[in-house]
């Protein structure tokens, strides 16, 4: 019998190992996470300065590959924009915090 508590314990140990490689990969993967979140945030903090300073007869800066002909052009176009335009513009900066902020608002 002594044999068959070495094997049981064997699994154990194993099945042991195997959990704690698995909750190592959810870590990593949770700071994979983070890490491409800051990486994103380095790329995007730059353009947000420029355009919280520029004048308002700057362009703004976009992220690249977003289609600009419903964007304003201006700041001082933005001013003029609409509840129609700017949803427009929310959707397609992808600004998931302000299209739940409009959503709320034409609910009321």
């Amino acid at each position: 019998m002594p044999t068959f508590n070495q094997g049981a314990r064997i699994i154990q140990m194993f099945q042991q190992l195997l959990n704690g490689q698995q909750k190592r990969r959810d870590q990593f993967g949770l700071i994979q996470d983070e890490f491409i979140q800051i990486q994103d945030q380095t790329t995007t903090f730059p353009r947000m300065l420029y355009n919280a300073d520029a004048s308002h007869l700057e362009p703004p800066r976009y992220p690249a590959g977003i289609p600009i002909n419903n964007l304003p052009a201006t700041r001082r176009e933005l001013e003029t924009f609409t509840g129609p335009q700017l949803q427009v513009a929310v959707q397609v900066l992808e600004l998931s915090v302000l299209r739940e902020l409009f959503d709320s608002l034409s609910t009321m």
